[in-house]
């Protein structure tokens, strides 16, 4: 999963039908495990792109990239269509919800 930075994040979400982002930071297990979990994912979506997009060191509270995606910890999975914001995954859960979820889009 390739990780990108702001610039590349704004060219990313607009250049793709469909993108699925996923926010994350450095220091955290559970977006190790996510990361993990979205290989099988990937796999089940060869034409999905999916990107990394990581945080500060501390998302808690609440900085600027989790008031601008609405979330108050990572990870997160945002999914985009066309530019814009349509779902929003939080936490990490099983490979087959994410393959569902992201096909729904």
């Amino acid at each position: 999963m390739r990780k990108v930075n702001q610039e590349q994040f704004n060219e990313v979400i607009n250049c793709n039908e469909k993108v699925a982002v996923v926010l994350t930071q450095e220091n955290c297990p559970v977006c190790k495990n996510l990361k993990q979990v979205l290989l099988v994912v990937r796999e089940e979506l060869p034409l999905t792109p999916f990107v990394e997009f990581q945080g500060e060191a501390n998302v808690y509270p609440v900085n600027e990239l989790s008031e601008k995606f609405g979330f108050k910890t990572v990870p997160v999975v945002v999914i985009y269509k066309n530019g814009n914001p349509v779902k929003t995954i939080t936490s990490i859960h099983l490979p087959n919800y994410y393959v569902k979820e992201i096909k729904e889009v």
